[in-house]
């Protein structure tokens, strides 16, 4: 496996290749409000010892062609990701990501796979946490034709919950463009998320005739997927990973196939 940090189209990503042959079923990961960490990373690198191609954006990030010359309170605009104690300072930076800047650059990220020799040249897995589950949502509404399939853990903002910020909107409005099969992943015990919020997911795209799934994990809370985690939980994260993997190689070999 190769993993390096790239730029899409002058924006940092972090990107992951598989050994072996190419070209590989691409998946773009999406971060949650603490930006490209280490954690996410190392999703990016967990994806490709699996076969995937991946990369994950830095939603947080200037163009590298402007930071050198932008005044000093904007330069504190580009971070890499913030430490887990560091919460309110990610959740600050958090409420300034607009869906308008984050489309940009997802759509960024899917042009540059599109040119990627080592991508398929198919439709992108999306893989999202929290803020970041929102965002893989709304690229899956905004932008269907790049988009082959939907992974959401735990995402925050999305049917009716979390209060969103000026710029920032709910994309389930959008979802009768979703043409993706969708799996949303929620730990049962995280108190983060109503049941309201998940019931109206289930009910909006059960009424649109959507593909998807909800998996609600009874013993888990937020964030139990990462071994780091206070709220890790081995037979649970091996569950939702193994199911994640299930739905991206279903979407990707039935794209390979046509």
């Amino acid at each position: 496996m190769e993993s390096n940090t790239t730029l899409v189209q002058s924006f940092p990503a972090h990107e992951a290749v598989p050994e072996g042959r190419g070209p590989f079923p691409p998946v773009v990961v999406f971060h949650d409000a603490f930006g490209l960490t280490v954690r996410m990373r190392g999703i990016v690198n967990r994806l490709a010892r699996e076969g995937f191609y991946a990369i994950a954006p830095n939603f947080y990030a200037l163009p590298s062609s402007f930071a050198s010359v932008a005044p000093e309170f904007m330069r504190t605009m580009t971070v890499g990701g913030f430490e887990r104690e560091d919460e309110n300072a990610a959740r600050e930076r958090e409420r300034t990501l607009t869906d308008a800047r984050a489309e940009a650059i997802f759509r960024q990220a899917f042009r540059y796979v599109s040119g990627r020799s080592v991508a398929r040249p198919q439709r992108c897995g999306a893989l999202g946490f929290s803020m970041g589950g929102r965002l893989a949502f709304l690229a899956a509404c905004a932008a269907p034709e790049s988009v082959g399939s939907l992974v959401a853990f735990h995402p925050t903002g999305l049917g009716g919950g979390e209060a969103l910020h000026p710029g920032q909107s709910d994309p389930l409005e959008r979802a009768g463009s979703l043409d993706a099969p969708a799996l949303f992943v929620y730990g049962r015990l995280d108190s983060s998320i109503r049941e309201s919020e998940r019931s109206r997911v289930r009910e909006t795209l059960t009424e649109l005739k959507k593909d998807f799934q909800i998996e609600e994990i009874r013993e888990a809370g937020r964030d139990f997927l990462f071994a780091d985690d206070p709220n890790f939980r081995i037979r649970a994260s091996r569950l939702a990973w193994e199911k994640t993997l299930a739905l991206l190689k279903r979407a990707s070999a039935r794209a390979h196939a046509l």
